[in-house]
């Protein structure tokens, strides 16, 4: 009987080049509350990925169940926060468009989703839950790499600022 070698650990994913934002997680169950919700992921964005471009999509009928006045401060917490809004047509649903943006721009998607409904669009996107409560915005310590092959890995937050060597 040989000797069994210790598998390596693989390496983590590549350093994201920006952070997306599902706003629709992010203010879900909110009212008045949303702009102070959306402020304070948009602070742990610039805190833990500094100068990384972070962008938030929102469902179309999120921002309609706030009503014009609630959804213009919404969007405008975003902008004065530095980060682009982006809100999904009428009648779609913005998650395919989360995913797309985050594999084609190698970011980081902060949502409390698992996108069954897209496992193919999900593959090589890396996604990071999180709590939030009026201005407290908490995310879990590790994050869900969705492999290139489909398969899921767990990887510390660390881990992924520091990424793989391109």
């Amino acid at each position: 009987m040989g000797v069994r070698r210790r598998k390596e650990p693989p390496a983590p994913p590549p350093p994201p080049r920006g952070i997306v934002l599902d706003g629709s997680n992010v203010t879900a169950s909110a009212h008045r509350s949303a702009p102070l919700r959306v402020r304070a992921a948009m602070a742990w964005c610039s805190s833990w990925g500094p100068g990384l471009p972070v962008v938030v999509f929102f469902d179309h009928a999120t921002l309609r169940r706030f009503g014009e006045a609630l959804a213009e401060d919404v969007l405008a917490a975003v902008r004065d926060a530095g980060g682009e809004a982006r809100v999904a047509e009428p009648n779609s649903s913005a998650d395919p468009l989360l995913l797309a943006l985050a594999a084609e721009s190698r970011s980081l998607l902060v949502t409390n989703d698992r996108f069954w409904d897209f496992e193919d669009l999900r593959r090589d996107v890396i996604t990071l839950q999180f709590v939030c409560e009026q201005e407290t915005f908490r995310v879990y310590e590790e994050a869900t790499w969705f492999l290139p092959s489909g398969a899921a890995r767990r990887v510390g937050l660390d881990a992924i600022r520091r990424g793989a060597p391109d």
